[in-house]
């Protein structure tokens, strides 16, 4: 296991049949992208780099890696028409030479097989949600069941590819792991530990304490500790109605409209290649500079 120091033990079950690396693809090129946009060509190896790590540090041996990209909607964002401002803060970057990597970044993987995963209107986070939710076990019981029965049948660890935190609250859901670059992962004990929090209440919290990244005020008097308490004093609902009546409670459930990823879109993935990155390199170099072939065979070399 030493190939995975950053990934919790315990995190290595002996059912596994294969481990399922959802990537955050917006994440991970604007990480790519910032960290090394003077020389183009380094920002190509940098986030074929950055994946590979991800593979080398998230695979199990004996169980095969899958991968799945997933990407924002090209369509207005439901949320959107729900809440005009969402993500009103943010400016969509006009730089040329960042459209012309992102451009070419989806190319060559395309050119690997791949093929990455947009639903119309839909956020990446909630495409990687309604994955999460038919792949892994939730327990719903009001009481957690111990070695419920049902988590069995399911045979697939989840490791995320993001930062955003948002994502965090699927954490709830067995078998789920958040990886962060270069070789952090983030489990429902860590988040717990983190956070004071059960991780299923994240939703609720970021509700109450909102997101200025996306635009999301939350409710007037909660801050991240008043909101901690709250939810395990359980109440929530009470104090909402001291700080602001039915105004607060309005800010509330529409913040909770906004934070809550969306795990019911119906996804057919049954022709999305998720297996080793097909490489034909003389139809590579077509397209590419070689040092970034050199990154894409060593990303191949950890399947």
């Amino acid at each position: 296991m030493s190939n995975n120091k950053f990934r919790p033990p315990e995190s290595f079950l002996p059912n596994t049949e294969r481990t399922l690396v959802l990537v955050d693809w917006s994440n991970l090129m604007y990480r790519a992208w910032f960290v090394s946009r003077e020389q183009p060509w380094v920002a190509f190896c940098k986030f074929f780099d950055m994946l590979r790590l991800c593979i080398h540090k998230s695979k199990q041996p004996g169980s095969p890696i899958n991968v799945i990209f997933c990407g924002e909607s090209r369509t207005k964002l439901k949320r959107a028409e729900l809440f005009p401002e969402y993500k009103g803060t943010r400016k969509a970057s006009k730089n040329e030479e960042f459209a012309a990597f992102r451009k070419k970044l989806e190319f060559y993987i395309e050119k690997l097989g791949y093929k990455l995963l947009r639903v119309d209107g839909a956020e990446a986070d909630d495409v990687i949600a309604s994955i999460v939710a038919s792949t892994c076990h939730r327990c719903y019981c009001v009481t957690p069941c111990v070695n419920c029965d049902h988590a069995l049948a399911y045979t697939t660890d989840v490791v995320i590819f993001s930062g955003d935190r948002d994502l965090q609250q699927l954490l709830a859901w067995d078998r789920v792991l958040i990886y962060r670059a270069p070789g952090l992962f983030v489990d429902k004990a860590a988040f717990e530990e983190e956070f004071g929090i059960p991780v299923k209440k994240y939703g609720v919290y970021k509700a109450l304490i909102g997101d200025k990244s996306d635009n999301i005020l939350g409710v007037e008097g909660f801050g991240p500790v008043k909101a901690q308490v709250a939810i395990n004093a359980n109440t929530v609902a009470e104090d909402i109605w001291e700080l602001g009546g039915s105004e607060a409670s309005a800010q509330f459930k529409l913040a909770l409209a906004l934070v809550n990823l969306d795990t019911k879109i119906d996804l057919d993935l049954s022709d999305i290649y998720v297996g080793t990155p097909k490489i034909n390199e003389k139809e590579l170099l077509k397209h590419l500079d070689k040092r970034i072939l050199l990154e894409i065979k060593r990303f191949k070399e950890e399947f």
